[in-house]
């Protein structure tokens, strides 16, 4: 199997063994044979590129974002119905945007011209440089920022390069598990032993215990770490406040907080009157 090089034009070394790295990375069939390949070689850069030869749709439904600094510097005119004011703060915007050749670029922090890419290009150059022949699939801001580093600029840039990893299903398959809460944890402090308590509920268990229990409450004290639990056949408010009463109260003293998540079993009547009544913050 041998495969076919078509340099136009004539390339030298350093373009050879780019191509031929290329195409070791070719995925072709066991029975094939031969594989022409293609390789072109851009001798001039894009702004010297004739503005005949350039589709690009400036006004019109299909308009690129940046239209109005392309009328504005290729014709010198102003946005439609732009007071004064406007008119410096787009004059200072477009202060940061070039036309060399037809093209327009936009000047990096660093100096550099990016060249403006609209939607089309946008998708286009997102898919290739992150899972082309160089990608390496990686997060959105550092494909955002390899974005900028190859030369091309759009405002919405990373948020695109975000939304387009978070899409892409490579990345869900071979990524590595994110550990990280989805939101910024708060910290619980707890001054005291048995100052504090969480409760959560269990159930329904399927199936029920000997003595036809399908639901345990828990209750945890973040001091400690102490746990107690009990079992319940049906879960009433009656149920939740007497043990309440009966296992954190009577047994270690009258909390400050109690901490649930807020269900429906602890939100009721009688859980919130035991609360007041002894003075503890319910959350």
């Amino acid at each position: 199997m041998h495969i076919t090089f078509e340099q136009v034009p004539r390339t030298n070394n350093r373009s050879a063994d780019a191509m031929a790295t290329i195409g070791s990375l070719l995925e072709m069939s066991k029975d094939s044979s031969h594989c022409p390949f293609l390789v072109e070689q851009l001798l001039n850069p894009a702004y010297d590129t004739p503005e005949s030869t350039m589709v690009c749709e400036i006004v019109g439904p299909n308009s690129p974002w940046y239209q109005y600094f392309y009328t504005y510097l290729h014709d010198h005119v102003f946005p439609p119905n732009l007071l004064r004011n406007q008119r410096k703060n787009f004059i200072q915007c477009a202060s940061r945007f070039t036309l060399l050749g037809g093209t327009i670029y936009c000047r990096g922090y660093d100096g550099t011209l990016l060249r403006c890419l609209d939607l089309v290009e946008a998708n286009l150059a997102v898919k290739d440089v992150h899972e082309g022949i160089c990608g390496a699939h990686t997060s959105g801001m550092v494909l955002a920022k390899k974005l900028l580093r190859t030369g091309y600029y759009w405002p919405t840039m990373e948020k695109d390069a975000c939304e387009y990893v978070r899409k892409c299903i490579a990345c869900q398959k071979h990524g590595d598990l994110i550990h990280a809460p989805s939101q910024s944890l708060q910290p619980i402090t707890t001054p005291w032993p048995f100052s504090m308590w969480g409760l959560d509920l269990v159930g329904k268990i399927n199936p029920s215990s000997f003595d036809g229990h399908k639901h345990i409450i828990t209750s945890t004290e973040y001091f400690t770490k102490w746990v107690k639990a009990i079992p319940l056949t049906y879960v009433t408010s009656k149920q939740i406040s007497k043990f309440i009463l009966n296992h954190i109260i009577c047994c270690y003293g009258i909390p400050s907080t109690i901490i649930t998540d807020n269900g429906k079993s602890f939100k009721n009547k009688e859980v919130k009157d035991l609360c007041d009544k002894f003075h503890i913050q319910h959350r």
